[in-house]
């Protein structure tokens, strides 16, 4: 039978700090418990980038995301002798991820294979543009470490949505 007991707990906040210029913070703690524990999936767009979607794996997972968001390009439209093609507002951020993977297994890092626990942090910048709420173009650059070595440069691009 099934013999598990999960914990999850998402917080998120946003803060205006300029006009347009907004502080976006999250933190997630997932865990599971027993004997037929379920594991967790961290990787991508959507919460650790500079990773393949799902890369890292666990049966407890610990994230931190802090991202800068600011205007990059109100208004961007391109005319032709036949009609006008507008472009929704291009917007910039930085960011940081930082992750704690627990209990894992066979998990490839940056560096090694690990079977126990791993901080993990990612770096870089990201530009979007909202095709209609809430999907979202994203362009991902990014630097993987785990606080002792640094991946090359990625990039990644994505449809998806904003955290």
């Amino acid at each position: 039978g099934f013999d598990r007991q999960t914990v999850q707990f998402d917080w998120r906040r946003y803060n205006e700090v300029l006009p347009g210029t907004v502080l976006a913070l999250r933190g997630q703690w997932r865990a599971s418990f027993g004997g037929d524990s379920e594991f967790f999936y961290l990787g991508g767009p959507n919460d650790f980038r500079g990773v393949d979607w799902f890369a890292l794996r666990g049966e407890r997972t610990l994230l931190a995301n802090v991202e800068l968001r600011f205007p990059l390009v109100d208004h961007l439209a391109l005319g032709f002798p036949f009609g006008g093609l507008s472009f929704p507002p291009i917007r910039g951020a930085v960011f940081h991820d930082t992750a704690l993977i627990t209990a894992a297994s066979g998990i490839t890092s940056i560096s090694a294979p690990f079977n126990d626990q791993r901080w993990l942090g990612s770096f870089g910048g990201s530009l979007t543009m909202t095709l209609f709420p809430p999907l979202v173009v994203r362009t991902d650059f990014a630097r993987v470490h785990d606080f002792e070595s640094l991946t090359n440069w990625r990039f990644d691009f994505s449809l998806s949505y904003l955290y």
